[in-house]
């Protein structure tokens, strides 16, 4: 990532895709963090140790998107509720990712 962030062109951005628990294991923590511009974090929303980290990335100036795949209307409001109290940008989508993809403002 830091590489690849040394050769991109000025409005290039990175987002680490499930990635989230990635600050914990490079060998230049800050370098890596310069480098992203974002993350996003898959499907596991809904771990203690996964908001920890979102917070993290936020109070370093990093957005942080969320793709989840809730079956039913209320597991998908649970989500959006989540993820709005976490400051989050949604997706919910279904598994397969061969349907319609849902934001927010679709409810």
């Amino acid at each position: 990532v830091i590489r690849i962030r040394e050769k991109a062109p000025p409005g290039f951005f990175i987002i680490a895709q499930n990635a989230i628990h990635s600050r914990r294991h490079p060998r230049d923590p800050e370098k890596y963090l310069a480098a992203i511009d974002g993350v996003n974090v898959e499907n596991s929303i809904n771990d203690p140790q996964i908001a920890e980290d979102i917070r993290f990335y936020q109070k370093h100036n990093k957005f942080v998107l969320s793709l989840e795949y809730p079956e039913t209307d209320l597991e998908r409001k649970k989500y959006f509720d989540l993820a709005r109290s976490l400051k989050v940008s949604p997706l919910a989508a279904e598994k397969s990712l061969s349907g319609k993809l849902v934001f927010p403002e679709d409810k």
